[in-house]
């Protein structure tokens, strides 16, 4: 239900826990207490996990060196290039993103009943004036559709060619 219906479940869970806080204050502080020793085993959990990966890298180089001595093939030498190459790749993802010292300016937020990510960009240091732009007076609007030219005309339409639009160019925008 939190996926579909972000607020409302928001606000299920907050009226519940005050009505839990208000009438049953003894099971409250024991719904506390579990939720704090879930999150601890949580945490603990993620730590373990962490451990075992470098277990597991530990006991990698140690299966590979028992190959090469056991069999003289040189697999060290395939395992460190695939490692440099996943490096290189990871080196150059880290490049792609911005510094911590660079300044964003928002551009704008993604929305499911409440903002989930915000879209931001490098704001340069100082910005390049722009260029005014002089375009002929426009035609006044109406709702009629324009008259059918007649035959003298078409040499007067062509001469008086409305200017072409200028482009602008859209901010960059990406997931952060």
């Amino acid at each position: 239900m939190p996926y579909f219906l972000p607020k409302t479940s928001h606000n299920i869970r907050q009226y519940l826990s005050t009505l839990e806080d208000r009438h049953f204050p003894d099971f409250a502080a024991r719904h506390d207490q579990i939720m704090a020793t879930s999150e601890s085993h949580f945490e603990m959990l993620k730590d373990r996990v962490g451990g075992a990966s470098k277990d597991m890298t530990n006991w990698s180089k140690s299966a590979v060196e028992g190959i090469e001595k056991g069999t003289g093939l040189k697999v060290g030498d395939v395992v460190r290039r695939g490692q440099e190459a996943a490096g290189k790749v990871r080196n150059e993802l880290e490049a792609k993103v911005p510094e911590k010292g660079v300044k964003m300016e928002k551009v704008g937020y993604v929305v499911e009943q409440r903002p989930v990510a915000e879209l931001v960009r490098p704001v340069a240091a100082a910005p390049a004036p722009v260029a005014e732009v002089k375009s002929a007076p426009a035609a006044p609007l109406s709702s009629s559709p324009p008259a059918a030219p007649s035959a003298a005309a078409p040499a007067a339409a062509a001469t008086a060619a409305a200017p072409a639009p200028v482009e602008q160019k859209k901010p960059e925008r990406r997931l952060v």
